[in-house]
């Protein structure tokens, strides 16, 4: 705000995401067998209804900015029974519903693939796998590097045909969808016990593996789950006038603005919850208080 000369009347609201520290998913069947009388807390520990916690406090983002501020959307699609991830889609609808047929990809650590719709009952929205979870993790273990930029690790090496049949078996891939991936599912430690076991292969050809792997969940999810697209053509959001760089900021400054304003800010038919609902913490600023004294 300060290097854009912003005053605080100048922003609507912020509105970000927070830190996952724990996530899980819903587990369909055994939330099917819980009898409707459970009580919440037998619901969350036994009974498959989905949980998470976000860290990032919004009161001191709204006081240190004096800005409302809106973050931790996941908490109420989690208590109506959603994912909670991914939460693209909402922003899909409003900026794509009218160029429908048209799936979006974002590959962050995990890949998540959402079908636009103007009727949001048709609207889908999952996790396909791993993005670029597990290479980031190999690159940093084995090549002491954040990333594989550009693809360069990869490109040296081999795809292990018995190590890629090994991840394609992975149980994420038998969820139903609407589905999420976790951090047990593709995080460091399962990533580890892969190497582990295939501790023959260089780092390259290990990398290269992992690479391939992200893009045959990619493939998986577009073909065994989406099936209104009559071709594809592979454009980045920027043709459209949604510049990929600033997409995840723009979805999460949307996500704020509609629950500022109190709109309906999930799609249940893509993400599994039960009923539409308000996403999001609201934190009013300072500026915002009334029915107080003068201040001298």
């Amino acid at each position: 705000m300060k290097a854009r000369k912003l005053k605080p009347q100048d922003v609507a609201v912020i509105g970000y995401d927070g830190q996952t520290v724990y996530q899980e998913p819903p587990e369909r069947d055994r939330m099917a067998a819980v009898a409707d009388t459970a009580r919440p807390f037998e619901r969350w520990t036994t009974g498959g209804d989905p949980c998470g916690l976000q860290i990032g406090e919004p009161g001191v983002v709204a006081v240190l900015t004096d800005v409302p501020t809106v973050t931790q959307f996941r908490s109420v699609d989690h208590a109506l029974g959603g994912t909670g991830a991914p939460l693209m889609q909402f922003l899909d609808h409003v900026f794509f519903k009218d160029l429908a047929p048209i799936a979006t990809l974002n590959i962050g650590g995990i890949s998540n693939l959402q079908v636009a719709n103007p009727d949001r009952s048709r609207m889908q929205a999952f996790d396909c796998g791993p993005g670029n979870v597990m290479i980031d993790h190999a690159m940093n273990k084995l090549f002491g590097k954040p990333y594989d930029a550009n693809g360069a690790v990869a490109a040296t090496g081999r795809v292990d045909a018995g190590c890629l049949a090994e991840l394609n078996a992975h149980p994420f891939f038998s969820r139903r969808v609407p589905r999420c991936a976790w951090r047990l599912d593709f995080g460091g430690d399962y990533a580890d016990a892969v190497m582990a076991r295939h501790a023959h292969l260089s780092p390259a050809d290990l990398v290269a593996t992992f690479t391939e792997f992200t893009a045959c969940a990619i493939v998986r999810a577009l073909t065994g789950h989406v099936t209104v697209l009559p071709h594809i053509q592979l454009r980045l959001s920027d043709a459209y006038g949604l510049p990929s760089q600033f997409k995840e900021a723009i979805k999460f400054a949307t996500l704020a603005f509609a629950t500022l304003h109190s709109v309906g800010n999930n799609i249940p038919a893509a993400c599994g919850a039960r009923d539409f609902g308000v996403l999001g913490k609201l934190v009013l600023p300072p500026r915002a208080a009334r029915g107080l004294p003068v201040r001298p």
